[in-house]
């Protein structure tokens, strides 16, 4: 597995398994917040009894949700029409240890506080007590309706046992935030160092493979790095694509209007040297056709030697000379399978004056049928 995709492919499984985790997390911590909430009956005596488990070591208090309707008083006296239910409600765990004992009336004097959201009809009666579990234990909640309030039938109560979320939330849903941006930034900068990942070539016409990499300004001095690699077992020829925007009467390939000094390096991961070419860009090759002025693509031809073959007078074989590694000769080369390879353009000595007319993209040309 090459460098990039092994990076991207850490990154995920780290991403996915942190990320996940924290996510599970927080959906858990968020239940445990609320072990119990169950419907019941306020207008006569009745008893209830749920068990529960998994509970967070947060500080928890006992409430009755009400549905008031609009407009409705929510002082306790008026809710209850003056005949506030009596109840009795015991936690325990599981080992015997009890948790909160309470026995009273639902009013104020007992230390019953009424609390609602603006215009929601949603009121919650409940009572500050400490009602502290141990990380991850369990029990039962008994409920028991000493006395019922007839006023109770309208409003749809439940019990619950809960804990305040917006603030036992707050440092894990900081904490997952944090966690997303950090992998975004890991992202971002993985993307910066691999900046191009090719994975399938385009056909043009002539069935002929492009891969272009991207614009470079040759007016100006730099570096400009891509990276190859899953390219098929075909020779390429790595160059530059121009076009003239500017409509020029003489065309561009029999012109050559830029002269900016650069260097073309491509190197294996491996840390062989496939191409190495530099000279200024009217010395390169400049193709092109007739019906396409405006348009050129521009190479390294790469070093040949004639020899003469014998009994053919005049004839001569022409072989490429100085070939490197990987078939580099020019800026031609023949792709390994599964090598990933690193493209450099440096531009040397920018073009004097500028053509900002003309478009410079980096491009890598190849024979056979796109993959």
């Amino acid at each position: 597995m090459n460098e990039p995709a092994r990076a991207w492919r850490i990154l995920g499984f780290l991403a996915l398994v942190i990320l996940g985790s924290d996510f599970a997390y927080l959906t858990w911590r968020e239940q445990s917040l609320e072990p119990v909430a169950e419907d019941i009956d306020l207008t006569r005596p009745a008893t209830y009894s749920w068990e529960f488990g998994g509970l967070h070591a947060s500080t928890c208090f006992p409430a009755f949700r009400l549905e008031l309707s609009k407009g409705a008083s929510t002082d306790l006296d008026r809710i209850w029409g003056g005949s506030p239910p009596a109840v009795e409600i015991a936690v325990d765990t599981t080992a015997g240890r009890r948790l909160f004992y309470e026995r009273s009336s639902l009013t104020r004097e007992n230390g019953w506080i009424v609390t609602y959201g603006g215009d929601s009809p949603l009121v919650e009666v409940y009572k500050l007590v400490n009602l502290r579990a141990g990380m991850l234990e369990s029990g039962r909640v008994t409920l028991r309706v000493l006395q019922g309030s007839e006023a109770a039938s309208s409003y749809s109560p439940q019990f619950a046992i809960a804990a305040d979320k917006t603030y036992a939330l707050l440092a894990p849903s900081l904490g997952f935030a944090v966690l997303v941006i950090a992998f975004a930034l890991a992202a971002l900068v993985l993307a910066v160092k691999y900046p191009v990942r090719p994975r399938r070539g385009i056909r043009d016409a002539l069935g002929r493979y492009r891969i272009t990499l991207g614009i470079v300004d040759v007016s100006k001095t730099g570096r400009h790095p891509y990276t190859l690699e899953d390219l098929p077992d075909e020779r390429f020829t790595v160059g530059f694509s121009l076009t003239d925007t500017s409509q020029p009467s003489t065309a561009i390939h029999q012109a050559r209007p830029l002269q900016a000094l650069v260097r073309l390096l491509l190197t294996s991961d491996r840390g062989d040297v496939v191409i190495d070419e530099q000279a200024p860009l009217d010395e390169w090759v400049w193709s092109g056709a007739v019906s396409e002025p405006g348009r050129s693509f521009v190479y390294r031809q790469g070093q040949t030697l004639d020899t003469p073959i014998p009994g053919r007078n005049g004839v001569v074989e022409v072989q490429e000379n100085s070939v490197r590694i990987d078939e580099g000769s020019g800026s031609y080369f023949r792709p390994r399978q599964g090598e990933r390879y690193t493209l450099q353009i440096m531009i040397l000595r920018p073009q004097q004056p500028p053509q900002p007319h003309l478009l410079v993209e980096v491009e890598v040309r190849g024979q056979g049928r796109a993959w």
